[in-house]
């Protein structure tokens, strides 16, 4: 007779990993406790979490999902890896995450550690802004463009983004007088956050320095810089203003600002 001693079953488990949204897949691993004398099958799915899959309701697609995947464990071997696809796009997200359930095994193995945890990161390396090998969808300001006004009206600068965010974006701006002087020919400066529609004032700060919060889903060119320009009665010949923009990953860059003349005429 033959006595089967449940106890020495191995146990399938599988691990947690983090990847960066660019680098095309997450690979886990299915590890048994000890070897089995036979192939260990393994059945796979996965599970959305706030990474989702491509063809869910919500229309993200973060990743590949899979079903009722197979997948064995050669006897004598002790892991495999499972691969599952990442989509790489260009909106900044957060850290989002999915599951790789084990199903079911074949009879040969017990249950251990039944879900994987996968993360996929968005913002390139933190120790390094400029580390061209991980895939940073921070949003970064493209340009600002320049603005002519006649004395009285208004000089409208649009500040445009490298891409859009799922987050709040924090933009510091800075408004500087070249010929013109700030106060004497410029009103309160004012923003806008969508494309222009409506316009709020906005604080100033000695320097000339103010701060915009773009909010999440804002569309690249949503933000509109408002300098209303005022009539001294004065005859002189054209005067300028520079309006310049940054985010926060362009200043942990080092990156320049980019920057936006306004000529009144």
């Amino acid at each position: 007779g033959t006595i089967n001693d449940g106890n020495d079953l191995p146990t399938v488990s599988i691990d947690d990993v983090e990847v960066n949204e660019g680098a095309g897949q997450a690979v886990f691993t299915l590890t048994l406790s000890h070897p089995s004398s036979t192939d260990v099958v393994v059945r796979l799915s996965t599970v959305d979490g706030d990474a989702t899959s491509v063809g869910s309701a919500n229309g993200d697609k973060d990743f590949n999902s899979f079903t009722g995947l197979t997948v064995v464990i050669p006897a004598g071997q002790t892991s495999v890896t499972v691969p599952v696809v990442i989509n790489n796009d260009t909106v900044y997200e957060d850290s989002e995450s999915f599951g790789v359930q084990i199903v079911s095994t074949s009879g040969n193995a017990t249950i251990g550690k039944g879900e994987g945890l996968g993360t996929i990161t968005d913002y390139g390396n933190v120790d390094d802004p400029n580390d061209p090998t991980l895939d940073n969808d921070r949003p970064t300001v493209a340009s600002v463009s320049d603005a002519i006004a006649v004395e009285g009206d208004n000089l409208d600068f649009t500040v445009t983004l490298s891409n859009t965010s799922k987050n709040v974006t924090p933009l510091l701006l800075k408004i500087s007088g070249v010929e013109a002087t700030l106060g004497v020919d410029t009103g309160e400066v004012q923003v806008s956050v969508d494309g222009g529609k409506s316009f709020v004032a906005v604080a100033v700060d000695g320097q000339g320095n103010f701060q915009v919060q773009l909010p999440p889903g804002a569309a690249v060119d949503a933000l509109v810089v408002r300098v209303p320009t005022t009539i001294d009665g004065v005859s002189e010949g054209a005067e300028t203003l520079q309006i310049s923009a940054s985010t926060l990953r362009d200043l942990e860059a080092g990156t320049p600002s980019e920057i936006g003349t306004g000529t009144i005429n």
